[in-house]
């Protein structure tokens, strides 16, 4: 594989429409729940990790960016947030399962939702980043909670990836299996509304072999369940010496190819942090990151970034009519999902993805 991806706007655009007319048929399923009686993803989700406070400043620049969720640490800034027509996502600490077994924080939670709850920018709680299988128990009673008190808003907790250790897990076996009982056991257990995972590929010298498997698993997973999924992607460097800031051709691929995977959201990581270069907001200003060893540019102009996610969110906006049936890539299938050796033929030149998951081809 190459260090970099460097493809043509054509190119690009003839992978993302194989992927994606060849991922969805006209949807025959079973019905939805009725709309206002549970959570709904509504318009697919473009947000980010690791913003600042929201600030009227703030929200204007996100909007800029082509974001509709963003992170809200307090009430008035979901204000702010509904000011511009932003959807926020709600950070507190009392939103741990220990609360449930504190009856004075149980009692602040509980007034907590009971404002917060009907405000019209509240979009979702936030939850716990990338737990271990010993934790769901526990983050099911809560998401559980959470849901009788409030069913209309998302309870939103993120995945590990598949280069994960068993220990992170907390499943055992090799990549494939480790993974698909931490994927099971969270649906199970957790039983969320909707499955977030981060994965990210672009090392400093080649890119990591399991970025398709991974969502591959969980698409899988995620049509299983009969929930959405969103995917984490890599927008900057946190290690130079290991990681690299991808290009505005690699960001682009990241988004299309989760929108054709299915996807009902994308979120940037990061969008700026304390030793995270390249984040997307020096990319959003034009500044350069002069404190990364790498090439010293930014990833992509505000303009790319509002196009990406916009179209991402524009694709995912037809998959509740849909239903997804193979996630498919046109004469070369990538190393991370396929078993498949030899040349394929006229007739296989649309070829299901195939991955250790099973005999081949994923439905």
């Amino acid at each position: 594989m190459r260090n970099r991806i460097e493809y043509s706007d054509a190119a690009k655009l003839a992978l993302s429409l194989c992927l994606f007319l060849a991922s969805w048929v006209p949807w025959v399923g079973e019905a939805k729940a009725e709309p206002g009686s549970c959570w709904q993803v509504g318009t697919p989700i473009a947000t980010y990790w690791a913003g600042p406070a929201i600030t009227d400043a703030v929200a204007r620049q996100m909007v800029e960016g082509g974001f509709n969720l963003v992170w809200c640490g307090s009430e008035a800034e979901l204000d702010v947030a509904h000011r511009h027509g932003l959807r926020g996502q709600l950070t507190s600490g009392l939103f741990t399962p220990a609360s449930l077994d504190d009856p004075d924080r149980r009692q602040q939670l509980d007034a907590l939702i009971a404002r917060v709850s009907k405000h019209p920018a509240l979009y979702s709680y936030h939850l716990i980043d990338e737990p271990s299988a010993a934790q769901f128990p526990a983050l099911g009673k809560l998401v559980a909670y959470l849901r009788q008190r409030d069913p209309l808003h998302l309870a939103y907790i993120n995945l590990f990836p598949t280069y994960a250790n068993n220990q992170q897990l907390g499943t055992k076996g090799d990549t494939v299996t480790a993974y698909a009982e931490h994927l099971r056991l969270y649906v199970e257990q957790v039983k969320p509304s909707l499955i977030s995972y981060d994965h990210y590929q672009f090392r400093l010298k080649g890119d990591s072999d399991q970025y398709f498997l991974n969502l591959a698993m969980i698409r899988r997973a995620a049509l299983q369940a009969g929930m959405p999924f969103l995917n984490i992607v890599q927008a900057c460097t946190w290690a130079p010496d290991a990681m690299r800031i991808p290009n505005a051709d690699e960001l682009r691929y990241l988004v299309y190819t989760t929108a054709a995977y299915g996807a009902q959201g994308i979120s940037y990581y990061v969008y700026a942090h304390p030793n995270h270069h390249g984040s997307l907001v020096s990319a959003w200003t034009g500044r350069r990151d002069r404190s990364t060893t790498q090439s010293n540019r930014t990833i992509a102009s505000s303009s790319l970034s509002r196009r990406s996610s916009s179209r991402c969110v524009r694709s995912a906006r037809i998959t509740p009519r849909c239903a997804n049936v193979a996630a498919s890539h046109c004469h070369r299938m990538p190393s991370s999902a396929s078993i498949r050796r030899r040349r394929p033929s006229r007739r296989e030149a649309f070829c299901s993805v195939s991955s250790a998951l099973g005999r081949g081809r994923l439905t």
